[in-house]
């Protein structure tokens, strides 16, 4: 079949689809307006932003880009805060703890290694 994502799909379409016939308020024809929002939606942050990440990968240090990757979601935390004036609950800043604490110990734990110079061949 088509893999994971269309499982998880199809399984929350067919339980959600009783309650929306349920209540009355299912509408399968969306309006245009709905459309181009999806439109906008999908291209500004699904396909720009894994075409920037894609684009990226062989630009930068493996380490850096793990790190920026690492930190997606701490940065989401902090943007909706600053910029959208949410106040995140204490999962999402637990959440945030440790992913910090995690990328410290992470990086506690490397040691400058230096290289053993390899035996010339005769």
């Amino acid at each position: 079949m088509a893999g994971p994502l269309f499982d998880a799909t199809f399984a929350s379409m067919v339980l959600i689809l009783p309650v929306g016939l349920a209540s009355g308020d299912l509408d399968f024809v969306p309006g245009l307006e709905s459309h181009l929002w999806l439109v906008v939606l999908a291209l500004s942050s699904q396909v720009l932003g894994w075409l920037l990440i894609t684009v990226s990968l062989p630009r930068l240090p493996a380490v850096g880009t793990s790190l920026i990757l690492t930190l997606q979601p701490v940065a989401t935390v902090v943007l909706a805060a600053i910029l959208l004036a949410e106040d995140p609950s204490p999962l999402q800043l637990l959440g945030a703890a440790a992913i910090v604490v995690g990328l410290i110990v992470a990086s506690a734990g490397r040691t400058s290694r230096t290289r053993e110079p390899v035996p010339e061949q005769a």
